[in-house]
């Protein structure tokens, strides 16, 4: 397994040191990439997975799903954008909008973003908010507070131009659009569905006047959200990550919300992960906690075993009843027998928090551990 091309040394011995092999340009065909995505590439990214050219503006791909870059209005760098294998039955996908995390960049998540391609998504993250530091208001995206709204800047472009990049993105805008990311872009994404969900969040806030700006463009956007996935996300209640924590709570009220997180999380306690999800009243709701072994936060960058699911929860928000079995029902090859998930904790910060929790508005929440807590209330 190898890439194939030339490139400097460095960048070479920078990758397959990062890939924990060995490194020896003397015996090695070097691959075609360049420093910043030798830097960016997953710990766990192996020769023959990805194929990627040299330029930004270029493409790689995997098992027939290919990326590449497309510009966006108002998106500083545009965005990496993932698309399925090509079809001779499907020739649109709905939109699936992916948030990085703070300091990182779109490309580490190539795995996680090619997999939900393959699944029958155009898969967009957004290039900027890369320089994002919370607290620090010298950084991209008002310290990361604004990142949502490059989100809506890409559903909003795309509903006017689904014809922009056909090739790469030939993206289907009849359809709902799903928001994930990791970490700040986790946070990003349970923003979106707030401002879907609850027109007054935000408004005592700067970003109302870019919400409404432009006839209301954002918020039409906003509209087209069908389900939010949060990988470890911020917590919601520290008012470094939410500029409006007390209208937060209760605000996502419709949109199917999955929240990630594990018991290794040295950067975001799953305590915050348990309050995002008690704040949220959506009845179709999932929460999961990872048992440690999976690299705490950075799982999603180096495993991403979670990537299938975020597509099947996609597709069951949807309407796909197949997906829905697969992530609620009870059998060998469902999401709760799909990982190891840690066991039930009772603490202080949490109370009572089920390793896995599957919440559907339904009668069959009563068949899950934890199930009165489907239907708990908010974190007031």
């Amino acid at each position: 397994m190898q890439l194939r091309g030339v490139v400097t040394c460095a960048a070479w011995l920078l990758l397959r040191v990062v890939a924990g092999e060995s490194a020896d340009c003397a015996q090695a065909d070097v691959p075609e990439v360049s420093l910043l995505q030798a830097l960016a590439m997953p710990r766990d990214l192996h020769a023959g997975d990805i194929t990627i050219s040299p330029a930004r503006s270029s493409s790689f791909s995997s098992g027939g799903a290919m990326c590449g870059w497309v510009p966006v209005d108002g998106v500083i760098g545009g965005a990496m954008v993932c698309r399925p294998p090509a079809s001779k039955t499907q020739k649109r996908w709905p939109l699936f909008i992916f948030g990085h995390g703070d300091l990182m960049f779109p490309s580490q998540y190539a795995p996680t973003m090619l997999t939900v391609a393959s699944q029958g998504f155009v898969v967009a993250a957004y290039w900027s908010c890369i320089h994002v530091i919370q607290g620090d208001t010298t950084t991209q995206c008002d310290a990361g507070l604004a990142t949502f709204v490059e989100v809506l800047k890409i559903v909003d472009f795309f509903s006017r131009h689904p014809d922009a990049n056909p090739d790469i993105a030939p993206v289907n805008m009849s359809e709902s659009v799903t928001v994930g990311g990791h970490s700040g872009g986790g946070r990003a994404a349970l923003m979106v569905a707030a401002v879907r969900d609850s027109p007054g969040y935000l408004k005592d806030t700067p970003y109302a006047k870019v919400l409404d700006g432009n006839g209301g463009a954002f918020r039409k956007a906003a509209k087209k959200i069908g389900a939010a996935i949060a990988l470890y996300g911020d917590g919601m209640e520290d008012p470094l990550s939410n500029p409006d924590v007390d209208g937060f709570r209760d605000a996502i009220s419709e949109t199917p919300v999955l929240l990630q997180t594990s018991t290794d999380d040295d950067i975001v306690p799953y305590a915050r992960a348990w309050w995002n999800f008690r704040a949220i009243r959506s009845a179709t709701k999932v929460y999961f906690r990872l048992d440690s072994g999976l690299d705490g936060h950075s799982e999603p960058v180096l495993h991403a075993v979670e990537a299938p699911w975020m597509a099947r929860f996609a597709q069951a928000s949807m309407g796909n009843q197949t997906a829905k079995a697969l992530i609620y029902d009870d059998c060998k090859v469902c999401l709760r027998h799909s990982m190891k998930f840690a066991k039930a904790s009772r603490d202080e910060a949490t109370a009572a928090t089920p390793g896995i929790l599957l919440c559907t508005g339904s009668g069959r929440d009563s068949e899950v551990e934890g199930a009165s807590l489907c239907g708990a209330p908010s974190s007031k």
